[in-house]
């Protein structure tokens, strides 16, 4: 079990873990490359890596309490992906959250990743059956993870998305980054005058979301009542957002 916390250590090293408190802007990119399946620029190595994998780490603990990690990443066709962390306790509370965007390469068995915001490159061996990867020593103390590749929903959200609204004498920017097909994030920005810089902006919250070809379902780890759940249609660069099916609508323009 103290394996499963040195992981976790580990991982804040290299830029991982985040506090749930999170204020930082998202990262600016795309993310999910929409052509999965043309793999360019890509050795047979690294092709061998993309898609999107978890793992649950069992009777783990955070503190004195006894809890349950899901971890998963993507590797994406350009070089870069996205990592998250959960710690659920055994009650289903949410103990701990993180995520982190990376660079990665693969060259023979080996595995090197540099996390966002830091410059040090780390290595791993890896081997690959199937759908399953193997990353050896993954906390430096012995602890080899166990990754299934799972078909990842698809991309349709992925960017970043705001409507503008105003309240007395200020004009409000709110963004919607979908990241990943289930990881997001809110913020907005305040203006005095659209023309001009903000004067101000609000701390970033961090979600995960689901969907089908009607709602779309906004919700904190670990919640039940979800942030944000709409009805929604995309048209082009816009996303239409209402309470009801036929009921008025927000349009959100893509960035």
């Amino acid at each position: 079990m103290k394996k499963y916390v040195k992981l976790l250590l580990m991982l804040a090293v290299v830029g991982v873990a985040v506090s749930c408190e999170r204020s930082e802007l998202p990262p600016t990119g795309d993310g999910v490359d929409e052509t999965s399946g043309k793999l360019s620029n890509k050795s047979d190595d690294e092709a061998g890596v993309l898609g999107y994998w978890k793992t649950t780490l069992d009777d783990a603990m955070i503190g004195a309490n006894k809890c349950r990690y899901e971890i998963a990443f993507r590797f994406w066709n350009d070089g870069d992906g996205y990592t998250t962390m959960e710690g659920y306790a055994v009650d289903g509370r949410l103990l701990y959250s993180s995520s982190s965007g990376f660079s990665y390469k693969v060259e023979g068995d080996m595995l090197s990743m540099c996390y966002d915001n830091y410059s040090q490159w780390n290595d791993a061996k890896i081997s690959m059956t199937g759908d399953t990867m193997i990353i050896y020593n993954s906390d430096g103390y012995g602890l080899d993870l166990y990754l299934t590749r799972y078909e990842d929903a698809d991309s349709r959200f992925i960017g970043d998305w705001h409507a503008v609204r105003k309240e007395g004498d200020y004009y409000y920017a709110d963004h919607i980054q979908f990241i990943t097909p289930t990881d997001c994030c809110t913020y907005n920005y305040k203006y005095k005058d659209l023309s001009s810089q903000p004067v101000d902006s609000s701390h970033v919250e961090w979600y995960k979301y689901e969907f089908d070809d009607d709602v779309i379902v906004i919700k904190s780890p670990g919640e039940e009542i979800p942030y944000m759940k709409k009805y929604y249609h995309i048209d082009g660069s816009k996303l239409y957002l209402s309470d009801s099916k036929d009921g008025f609508a927000t349009c959100y323009k893509k960035i």
